[in-house]
C-alpha cells in the first residue's frame, strides 16, 4: 500500500539521518552509519526498521477509526509527507523536520486542505513541535499542492498551495486575495 516520497537525508558528522513518509504512514527516521571495510569508507543502515517512528501518519491527524484496516477499500489515502530537514550541521538541537500532507482526506485525485508540520530532526517520535493547524496559528496552509516540498531559507520556510488561508479573530477561516489561484505560504518572522 505505500507510496513511499523521496527520503530526505541530513548530513550530520558521522551518522546520515533519513527521513520518509510514505502513504498512510507515519514519519520514518532511519539512520546511516559509517563502515571501514578493509580500508573502505562506507555507509549502511544502522538497522532494517526505523530508528523513530511519529506517533501520527498521514493524513494527519489520524482519520477514521477502522478505515485504513478496511480490507474493501480500493485506494490508499495520498501522497503522504512531502520532506524537508534544516539545520545548522555545526550547533546541536538545531534540526527541524518540516512535512506537508493532506490534512484529513485522500489528496490523490482531488485538492484537498493540506498541513505543514515540523518535527525535532533528532527524535521525530517526540510529536510534532509545530503545526498550520495549531489553534495559535493565523496561516493555514490552505489547499495542498501535491509533490511540492516545504523549502526552507533565510530563516523561513516556503510552501507552494493551490490557495491559502487566514484565520479571523473570530476563528472563521477566509481565503486569501486571490481565490483558488495557486500561493505561497510564507511561515517565519515577519
Amino acid at each position: 500500500m505505500g507510496d513511499p516520497r523521496t527520503p530526505v537525508i541530513w548530513q550530520k558528522h558521522s551518522e546520515l539521518p533519513i527521513y520518509v513518509a510514505g502513504e498512510e504512514d507515519f514519519l520514518k527516521q532511519y539512520k546511516l552509519v559509517a563502515t571501514d571495510v578493509q580500508g573502505s569508507v562506507g555507509w549502511r543502515f544502522l538497522s532494517d526498521l526505523p530508528v523513530k517512528m511519529s506517533r501520527d501518519h498521514a493524513p494527519y491527524p489520524n482519520s477514521p477509526i477502522g478505515l485504513f484496516d478496511d480490507p474493501s477499500r480500493e485506494n490508499a489515502w495520498g501522497p503522504g509527507g512531502l520532506v524537508t530537514v534544516s539545520a545548522d550541521t555545526e550547533a546541536e538541537g538545531t534540526g527541524v523536520v518540516w512535512m506537508t500532507m493532506p490534512y484529513a482526506e485522500d489528496g490523490n485525485q482531488r485538492i484537498v486542505r493540506g498541513v505543514l508540520v515540523a518535527f525535532d530532526a533528532a527524535d521525530v517520535s517526540k510529536g510534532y513541535i509545530w503545526s498550520s493547524e495549531d489553534e495559535a496559528s493565523i496561516d493555514r496552509l490552505g489547499l495542498f499542492a501535491k509533490f511540492s516540498p516545504p523549502t526552507v531559507a533565510n530563516g523561513k520556510v516556503y510552501v507552494a498551495t493551490c490557495q491559502q488561508e487566514s484565520v479571523q479573530p473570530d476563528g472563521k477561516r477566509v481565503k486569501v486575495v486571490g481565490g483558488e489561484r495557486a500561493a505561497l505560504a510564507i511561515y517565519g518572522l515577519k
